[in-house]
């Protein structure tokens, strides 16, 4: 491990580990604590507060007198944010990570070695896995319109849990092209990430990974997994569980996405498998959840297929 101190410059950064936190001190200060643990390489560690009612600075400055902390003034999202970070780092590589992750493994140097060697790797990240051990949903292929039929009508889930299978079926191999990954724990290079122009600041929360490694896999670079390395993810933590805003949010960049990628008759098709597939959520809510969960769901179906229809109407 050797963190190198803001102002210092004497030695060479190869790693520059970005935090975007918001409402998630608690978990923000046992990922520092991993990072000193788990980084090896020469590092730089910088987070940026997205304006959060529990951020301490005097409190984390005094802690972690290693970490450069940015309090912004309003919570500008999860991709300015990082954005932001990314043009403060002095190193080669960017490890974005998401405040609620804990590292428990040096999964940085066999992936910057990896990338080291392979010109046209843009992206890399090792596999997402939950406290318990189980693998999350943090690889995949093209988001195509297959995607977007499944995820529409409720298989999503099904065609999730095949390839989280097929992901542990290989974890005899050191790492396999993917078209997107999670930036909930992401490695770039820098040089990179500043050609494709980081994130797309349109989108406030969600995509917003899918899309950049969309637009670094047309500049010519190409995406890896490797199932074998972990990072925990406890996921959501910064949400608290408000279900309506993760549905909304959810919907509100997907039709982003949707418009930024696809175009004439095929978005329309998939606005419309979206609209016809809430219609179905809306309708079979109090079958599948209860309590605030059922309510908050409600809520955030109800919103996502009022903007979708004026989207389709657009």
């Amino acid at each position: 491990m050797s963190a190198i101190s803001p102002g210092t410059s004497e030695k060479k950064i190869r790693v520059s580990v970005i935090i975007v936190n918001y409402n998630s001190t608690e978990f923000l200060i046992n990922c520092l604590n991993s990072v000193r643990d788990h980084i090896p390489a020469q590092y730089e560690v910088i987070v940026v507060d997205n304006n959060s009612q529990d951020f301490d600075n005097s409190f984390l400055s005094q802690n972690y007198p290693e970490v450069i902390f940015h309090a912004l003034k309003e919570n500008t999202g999860f991709g300015k944010a990082n954005n932001y970070a990314a043009n403060a780092a002095r190193s080669e590589y960017l490890l974005l990570l998401n405040p609620d992750t804990i590292i428990t493994e040096d999964f940085i140097t066999p992936i910057i070695n990896f990338m080291d060697k392979e010109p046209i790797s843009g992206a890399c990240a090792p596999a997402l896995i939950y406290e318990d051990g189980k693998f999350q949903n943090s690889a995949g292929s093209s988001t195509g319109f297959m995607f977007e039929l499944a995820e529409a009508f409720f298989f999503i889930d099904v065609a999730r849990k095949l390839k989280n299978k097929k992901y542990k079926q290989s974890l005899n191999e050191q790492h396999f092209k993917v078209s997107w990954l999670s930036a909930a724990c992401l490695i770039f290079k820098k040089k990179v990430f500043e050609q494709v122009n980081g994130f797309d600041p349109d989108y406030f929360m969600n995509y917003e990974d899918i899309d950049l490694c969309k637009r670094i896999e047309l500049a010519g670079y190409k995406n890896y997994y490797f199932p074998g390395l972990k990072c925990i993810h406890i996921d959501q933590a910064s949400q608290k569980k408000n279900y309506r805003s993760l549905v909304f949010s959810r919907y509100d960049s997907k039709i982003k996405y949707v418009a930024k990628h696809f175009s004439g008759f095929k978005k329309k098709v998939i606005f419309m498998m979206h609209i016809e597939g809430l219609l179905l959520k809306l309708a079979l809510v109090n079958l599948f959840y209860s309590g605030r969960e059922r309510k908050e769901r409600f809520l955030g179906y109800r919103d996502s297929l009022k903007i979708l229809i004026k989207s389709f109407a657009a």
